[in-house]
């Protein structure tokens, strides 16, 4: 069962936020994405972070604990949300492995100034 999280960002500081399933599953070596639109739905990617069997960090989500499904995904303010308007964004947490989409968890983002 998915995550429900609503957090919020700010355009003047780092913004971290820890996704840990519940109930914990392995995230381990799995294709992990993290994508803010503008509504639920919507195709209007305005922040997408990834993360690769491999490459732990590299693009915005670092997995913190593999087998327990924790995992922390980092906003840049100057490079990801600077130009974003204030206001309310919808987000999700996926697995994608051949084709199969699975949602970790959604939720609402909150972009402040």
């Amino acid at each position: 069962m998915p995550i429900q999280q609503d957090f919020q960002a700010s355009y003047w500081s780092e913004n971290n936020v820890t996704l840990a399933l519940n109930p914990p599953a392995p995230v381990s070596g799995l294709a992990i994405t993290f994508s803010c639109t503008r509504r639920a739905g919507g195709d209007d990617v305005v922040l997408l972070k990834s993360c690769a069997s491999g490459f732990n960090g590299v693009s915005g989500i670092t997995v913190t604990n593999g087998q327990q499904g924790v995992m922390d995904i980092r906003i840049n303010p100057a490079a990801d949300i600077s130009g974003t308007a204030v206001g309310n964004y919808v987000w999700q947490a996926r697995i994608v492995t051949s084709g199969l989409a699975v949602t970790l968890g959604d939720g609402y983002l909150s972009v402040n100034p």
